[in-house]
């Protein structure tokens, strides 16, 4: 049998830590510094488990992503131990996908926080996950306890011999209070012993005549028969009411007493040891005096029936005063206790329901339907009542007595829930709407599928990087009204904008005459290379026959160049605290656009690595794309040679030659060229 009152000297809610990282400890424990938690810490699945078994915590904080045994293997274990299965688990993680939080709720976690997340949050998630313990603890014990004394009242009505029936007794109280000795000593009507049963842990019952003389007169039973009043020891060492004996074999500390009295006379005392001190508390002297009651029953067995009722009127009153809603029925379902707080939920009396099946009561069938799936074992679900609040409700199960009903108000639970979800949906919109400056509706909708919130991550990854530049823009902006001007060259980005959606890549920055456009990025392409390829190609074609009309229309030349490189860049929101923007940063993004500068009207300039790769994965793009030439060029801002491929449109327009499209650019150093 489980002890029904467990041994807590601390009043302060106990929080076990499991983390690997010894920062994400200190960060959790300085957040709940203040809200009067005792923190423990495990730093691995394994120890957790551990101080979760020896330390008996109130609630658990679990870290997922752990060396050894991860965070969902570490709350399955834990949920299939019985002795701490009613721990509850709050999930904290990085890992934000809805397979993560469902395999965190299969596991059995309570809750699932993604970092990063508000500690208010978290602490109100806690609170409430404490005091539905606390409640489940309370209503457990009080279940146990009316268990106890039925189990008492049981051997009572049907064993007749006295000795078993103190034995049996003794053991199951000892083992109730996790007390690790126990004795009976029963008195005659002049107060003489004329039994001692003791009880110890691993040994044999000890059944004797014999009691000795210094412990009834100057010891603790001595003190318990003059007084009839139960008391606790706190300390042995410290209290002279204990007395030790020269063949005492138990190393105790503490212990509780219990004088069994009947309306007339003293006919026994009730003891119960421990070897550590301060061990027992009220609660243990609470539940000692009623076993104590039944006990004095036993003996004097034209009590029994007396007691029994009495102390389940007691246990009654408990549960009627409870603040949630309660109700019992016996194995029947027949009521035999609605609690004030059900009266008023439900709005009947007791009166009215008392030993009437529950079924046939109209305002209990949201109560009612749950029974069929308790008639083995407890079950738990959700009822919705007509004003938009929300119950848990909890059937169980006791055996030989009947079923036993506990609801809890959930409704701030729920509406907190419900605002949480708008809150998602809100935090989406927002990233929906910020996104649309930078991708296409198609990426979109898969970079939302993701749930990543890519203006709040920062991350490496490989990309390919494309500039466009707009040449004689200059000239457009100095001849043109300013209308006209700016209506071309949205023409122009309009137009750029609509391939570079169709090939499904990102544009992060759109200035002056100028497109800085990435692939693989934020999502994983891998036909990258190609899109890019083929995303540079198709802007050039575009471009030759808008640049045709333009000139006529406006009498500007206007040409195209085009630099791909491809590398490792870092993604992030860059920027003043003021004015921030979703870029791209690195190597990669630098040669890119020195590329550009190199290239004429018409033509796509690629690095050596961005050539190999379509030679390696799209070579039919080569062939296509008309003349190559290879040259080495040492950039601008670099001492470095570096080696180009010079793609070079086969068809040009007809009006003004290539050589009538050069622009004033930054100097480069030409090494070598090649045809």
């Amino acid at each position: 049998m489980r002890t029904i009152i467990p041994n807590r000297q601390s009043k302060r809610p106990r929080i076990l830590i499991i983390d690997d990282s010894k920062i994400n400890q200190g960060l959790l424990a300085n957040q709940l510094a203040k809200s009067s938690f005792d923190i423990i810490s495990a730093d691995n699945g394994l120890q957790g488990i551990e101080l979760a078994q020896q330390t008996q915590p109130d609630l658990i904080l679990l870290d997922v992503l752990m060396p050894g045994m991860d965070g969902f293997e570490v709350c399955r274990h834990i949920k299939n131990d019985p002795d701490i299965s009613d721990i509850p688990i709050i999930i904290i993680t990085s890992l934000s996908d809805v397979s993560h939080r469902m395999r965190g709720i299969e596991a059995g976690a309570n809750e699932f926080i993604v970092r990063p997340y508000h500690v208010n949050e978290l602490i109100v998630r806690m609170d409430v996950l404490l005091q539905l313990k606390l409640t489940r603890e309370k209503l457990a014990s009080e279940r146990q306890m009316l268990q106890l004394l039925y189990d008492v009242s049981q051997v009572i009505t049907t064993q007749i011999d006295l000795k078993s029936v103190m034995i049996h007794i003794i053991t199951t109280t000892k083992a109730a209070l996790g007390a690790t000795v126990g004795n009976i000593i029963l008195l005659d009507d002049s107060g003489n012993p004329t039994h001692k049963i003791l009880l110890r842990e691993d040994a044999a019952n000890r059944i004797s005549r014999q009691v000795s003389d210094e412990v009834m007169s100057q010891g603790f039973a001595g003190w318990l028969m003059r007084n009839r009043t139960a008391s606790i020891i706190s300390d042995t060492q410290i209290d002279r009411r204990w007395v030790i004996l020269s063949d005492d074999k138990d190393a105790v500390r503490s212990a509780i007493g219990v004088p069994l009295t009947t309306s007339t006379r003293l006919v026994g005392i009730l003891i119960l040891a421990h070897p550590e001190p301060d061990f027992f508390r009220n609660e243990h002297l609470e539940l000692t005096t009623a076993v104590g009651r039944q006990v004095t029953s036993a003996i004097q067995n034209a009590y029994l029936f007396a007691q029994v009722d009495d102390e389940r009127r007691k246990l009654s009153a408990i549960l009627a005063q409870s603040s949630d809603v309660i109700i019992t029925t016996n194995e029947k379902e027949q009521i035999t206790l609605l609690n004030q707080s059900a009266e008023r939920l439900f709005g009947i009396t007791l009166e009215d329901a008392i030993n009437r099946n529950i079924h046939a009561i109209d305002e209990l069938a949201p109560v009612a339907n749950l029974f069929a799936h308790a008639q083995t074992k407890k079950y738990s679900d959700e009822i919705e009542l007509g004003d938009e609040s929300y119950l848990l409700a909890t059937v169980a199960p006791i055996a030989n007595v009947g079923y036993l009903t506990v609801m809890q108000d959930i409704t701030q639970i729920k509406l907190a829930e419900a605002q949480r979800l708008r809150t998602e949906r809100v935090e989406k919109e927002r990233i929906k709407r910020a996104l649309n400056r930078y991708i296409s509706p198609a990426l979109l909708d898969d970079v939302l599928a993701e749930n990543v919130d890519v203006f709040s991550s920062r991350s490496r990854q490989f990309a390919f990087v494309l500039f466009a530049d707009l040449r004689n823009s200059t000239e457009l902006v100095v001849k043109l009204p300013p209308d006209q001007a700016i209506n071309l060259l949205n023409e122009f980005f309009d137009a750029m904008t609509t391939i570079i959606y169709e090939h499904e890549g990102t544009i992060f920055d759109l200035i002056g005459d100028e497109l800085e456009i990435g692939f693989n990025v934020p999502l994983s392409q891998p036909d990258a290379i190609h899109r890019a390829f083929m995303t540079a190609v198709a802007m050039q074609q575009l471009f030759q026959e808008l640049a045709g009309d333009w000139h006529e229309q406006s009498g500007v030349t206007l040409g195209l160049g085009i630099g791909i490189e491809m590398g490792e860049v870092v993604l992030g929101n860059v920027g003043a605290r003021s004015r921030m923007h979703y870029a791209m940063v690195g190597r990669a993004v630098n040669v890119a656009h020195r590329l550009v500068d190199l290239a004429e009207n018409g033509q796509i300039i690629v690095s050596k690595a961005v050539y190999d790769a379509l030679q390696e994965e799209a070579s039919d793009l080569i062939e296509q794309a008309g003349l190559v030439r290879n040259e080495r060029h040492t950039l601008k801002g670099t001492n470095e040679i570096f080696s180009i491929y010079r793609f070079v449109q086969p068809v040009l327009p007809s009006f003004p030659t290539e050589a009538a499209f050069a622009v004033s650019r930054p100097d480069v150093d030409t090494v070598e060229g090649s045809a």
